[in-house]
């Protein structure tokens, strides 16, 4: 992955984040994307998410846009 390319790692979260079991927290999507093998930035980048309750991709996407600045 080309963590350079913006729009390529929000694409990537997409695709990890449709495999979470929802609802849950920051720590359980980080426990879920890095059971199915997503990637150290993947990761990273998740673990800066907001402490909520995250019930769709979508709320995940959002946050991230508004506090990890992909977008």
């Amino acid at each position: 992955m080309d963590i350079n390319n913006v729009a390529n790692v929000k694409n990537e979260i997409a695709k990890y984040l449709s495999a979470v079991s929802y609802p849950t927290n920051k720590e359980g999507i980080v426990k879920d994307v890095t059971k199915i093998g997503a990637g150290l930035v993947i990761i990273i980048v998740l673990q800066n998410l907001p402490h909520l309750l995250y019930h769709t991709p979508r709320e995940v996407i959002s946050q991230l846009e508004k506090y990890v600045q992909i977008q």
